[in-house]
């Protein structure tokens, strides 16, 4: 669902009838002048007073398909509500319906009773309904007028569902645009140009104004981070630079190794300048790994870095591979749907294209529930039987809660925050000498007033005292260990200074090497060589993690952890991902963190948040009436937990129930339940209601173990978002691969009851003649009707229309 509006249809609400029968709404202002001719609000109000200019730029500017509006008489009646059904109307336009106010949009009038409010309404024609508690006693009154309504409020805050494939067909179908083909066009030229000259047979012949042409005319040269001709000075000028890229794009193959070594192979050419010259230079092998690409990912909750294996390293190479299966669904889908030739460029354009499409993610409902109680607390918790919905929901909140600070360009202050809190002291200490002159030498009190150090000691550890001495000490146990002047003996790796016999330190050669290999990002801010860009990383405002049986303190606060140095063992205190995140956003209250708890109840909370259970509350964090700060125990320094970092759960009731879980953590949250939502699945598949299905399939489960232990809806979201042959083959797939093995965990050995669920698909197995006369009870299977759609649909139907109990049970739940 988009915006809510009130609209007031006329004076007194006199023109209500009219709306009513055109489906419709409209403002009467400016007569029969099109609002074209206003480019902003400012060029209204020259027209007009303030509160008419609003409502005119309201429903003109503002108001879009899908949004729903609102009508209202009076200060607190509503007349009805419907949704928004098309653009704005001039009064010339063909569709316009000709009532008497003459600027209209076309409305599906969905509610056209009335109700009375506990609240007064502005006194003006168009008003967007920004609190989220005036919607929700709008509904709720609709509701216990008649409880009809609440699946007409469902139809309206679910929206309309659209598959990849839908979004595929209406690409093709805006190919004949000049745009599209154009930007087609110009993909092939840049890849038969790239396909002719970068070879080996052209290599001798090709000159640095062709190499520059074909570099510019990538997608990749209009990014802010990447300059052609810093290209070719790092990498060894033009000549050098030619016959690698060339060698590169003959030689690399689409595997991890060859991604990651071509990678290494270049200075400042990242992974989106070199996915796209291998993709265009060859087009059915290779895609192109781009922010584009990364958007798309993130609109349709596709976690790439979650399918990666358990210690992956999470490189460049992994992580390209790891693409292959979601860019090439959108290839075969091109293909299949028309464009037969279609190439990973034709991805690519698609992908370019689909960034200026809505794509509807989770229903608004319950990004809007989350939101509404995370505005009274930190803490929440979403639960409910496996399957509703709960990790999707808030992968998708957390992308609209951090949206607009994401959006926002990345400040000096942050950058430095970010690359400065992830080093180590004696990285930082490392890089400030560098910087101080790479082969200059230093003295530990003009070491104490370098910037860098001082922001680290200070902002990033929050310390005070001890500055000095923690200089000193990093100094020494990362001095040469063979060194005349420093005698510490518990030196450790990496080794990087030394002192000359002035007392002053300077780095060895390995710890400039070193420096520039590891912080070469850091040097490049600190320089003023590397530019600031648009581009946050979402991943530094939210972790996500799981907790698991073994999960413990050590991991989620900070424990020791052992470091072998030349045989010898040492330990040392590591952060876990909660004081990551906390220390995160302490640095930066300015914008906001979210913590993602998947299956919080299968930890063990008193092991895992130790001492830390009481600092979560709201008015116990930092800067609250009742602040609470502790000393850790592995550290031994202060803590707490800062009040713009959000804690957001989840826990599958079927796995354990909430009356089990842990009292303090509880206490400490607030719980938000999730449900089956059937109106998400609500299609028919030759002659099988996917939604009907699972609603009397749940109606049996709730009967017979309890209301946490049903399934839920998105078992079958991959089923209705494809075409009729393949959904058939995956709703077998689904029902004998989930949903049965699902349901015998459920009914363990118990046969007879799951018969009574799945009727025709547990049938009574045939007994060994041999043993016939001994068995007292009854053995059964399950009946596989594998390429028999006819005999399967029929068992389906059965299950929901005339199955043995449908008869006896109540599904009103």
């Amino acid at each position: 669902m988009g915006n809510k509006w009130f609209i007031r249809p006329g004076e007194k609400g006199r023109l209500w009838n009219e709306f009513l029968n055109n489906k419709c709404i409209g403002i009467g202002w400016d007569g029969d002048e099109s609002y074209s001719g206003y480019e902003s609000l400012d060029d209204v109000k020259q027209s007009h007073g303030t509160n008419d200019a609003n409502s005119i730029w309201y429903f003109y500017n503002d108001m879009s398909e899908g949004d729903v509006v609102i009508a209202v008489n009076g200060q607190n009646t509503v007349l009805g509500i419907g949704k928004i059904t098309s653009n704005y109307l001039e009064p010339q336009h063909p569709e316009n319906p000709g009532i008497e106010y003459l600027h209209t949009r076309l409305v599906h009038w969905l509610i056209n009773e009335q109700i009375t409010l506990s609240y007064n309404l502005a006194n003006k024609t168009i008003t967007p309904v920004n609190e989220e508690w005036k919607w929700e006693e709008i509904k709720n009154g609709y509701i216990q007028m008649n409880n009809k309504y609440k699946d007409i409020f469902a139809q309206l805050e679910n929206g309309d569902k659209m598959d990849i494939s839908q979004l595929v067909k209406y690409f093709i179908s805006q190919l004949d645009s000049d745009e599209l083909k154009n930007h087609r066009k110009e993909h092939i030229k840049s890849s038969e140009m790239v396909r002719e000259k970068l070879t080996n047979q052209y290599s001798e012949a090709l000159t640095e104004e062709e190499m520059l042409e074909i570099l510019n005319d990538t997608d990749a040269a209009y990014g802010a981070r990447y300059n052609i001709e810093s290209i070719f000075a790092n990498n060894g000028g033009f000549d050098n630079l030619k016959v690698d890229l060339i060698t590169s794009l003959e030689s690399t193959k689409p595997n991890e190794n060859d991604i990651n070594q071509a990678l290494k192979s270049f200075n400042n050419m990242g992974i989106g300048f070199l996915s796209e010259l291998l993709c265009l230079k060859e087009p059915n092998n290779f895609w192109i790994k781009n922010s584009v690409v990364d958007d798309f990912f993130s609109r349709m909750n596709i976690d790439i870095k979650g399918t990666l294996p358990y210690g992956s390293k999470g490189d460049q190479g992994e992580y390209y591979i790891a693409m292959k299966p979601h860019m090439s669904n959108i290839l075969q889908n091109l293909k299949i749907n028309g464009l037969k030739d279609a190439t990973y460029m034709d991805v690519d354009l698609f992908l370019w294209w689909l960034k200026d499409i809505d794509v509807p993610n989770i229903t608004t409902q319950n990004k809007s529930l989350l939101h509404n109680t995370l505005v009274h607390t930190k803490n929440v918790i979403l639960y409910g039987p496996p399957g509703t919905g709960k990790t999707y929901a808030i992968q998708q909140f957390t992308k609209s809660f951090l949206k607009d600070q994401l959006s926002k360009p990345k400040s000096f202050e942050e950058m430095k925050i970010e690359l400065l809190q992830d080093l180590k002291w004696y990285q930082v200490v490392a890089l400030s000498i560098y910087l101080n002159g790479k082969n200059e030498t230093v003295k530990v009190p003009d070491l104490k007033n370098h910037d860098i150090i001082k922001f680290y000691f200070e902002k990033i550890r929050g310390r005070e005292r001890n500055f000095s001495q923690t200089l000193w000490g990093q100094l020494q146990s990362h001095s040469n260990p063979n060194s005349e002047t420093v005698k510490t003996e518990n030196k450790s790796s990496p080794t990087l200074f030394d002192k000359a016999s002035s007392s002053e330190w300077y780095l060895l050669p390995e710890g400039i090497e070193y420096v520039e290999n590891n912080l070469s990002e850091a040097i490049d801010l600190f320089t003023g060589n590397k530019q600031i860009y648009e581009e946050k990383d979402f991943g530094h405002y939210c972790t996500f993690i799981t907790f698991h049986q073994s999960y413990g303190y050590e991991d989620f606060i900070e424990g020791l952890k052992p470091i072998v140095y030349e045989g010898d063992v040492s330990y040392k205190v590591e952060s876990g991902v909660f004081k990551d995140i906390c220390e995160r956003a302490k640095n930066d209250p300015e914008n906001n963190y979210v913590l993602v708890i998947d299956e919080i109840n299968r930890g063990n909370i008193a092991k895992i948040f130790g001492e830390l259970i009481t600092l979560i509350e709201d008015d116990k964090r930092s800067g609250k009436s009742n602040e609470i700060s502790i000393k850790l125990p592995y550290s031994k320094t202060d803590f707490s937990v800062p009040s713009n970092l959000y804690i957001v759960g989840t826990m599958n009731t079927a796995d354990r129930s909430i009356a089990l879980l842990d009292i303090a953590l509880r206490r400490r949250f607030t719980f938000l339940e999730m449900m089956p939502d059937y109106s998400i699945i609500d299609v028919e598949i030759d002659g099988v209601n996917i939604g009907s299905l699972l609603k009397e399939l749940n109606g049996m489960l709730s009967a017979l173990i309890d209301r946490d232990h049903q399934i839920g809806h998105s078992y079958f979201c991959e089923v209705v978002e494809l075409e009729e042959e393949q959904a058939k083959n995956k709703l077998y797939f689904v029902w004998y691969n989930r949903v049965i093995p699902l349901l015998q965990e459920y009914f363990y050995n118990d046969w007879e009851q799951l018969k009574m669920v799945l009727g025709d698909f547990v049938v009574e197995k045939d007994n060994n003649s041999i043993l016939e006369d001994r068995l007292v009870s009854k053995n059964y299977e399950i009946k596989n009707f594998e390429n028999d759609w006819s005999g399967f649909s029929t068992a389906l139907n059965k299950v929901y229309l005339g199955g043995e109990l449908t008869g006896d049970i109540d599904t009103d739940y």
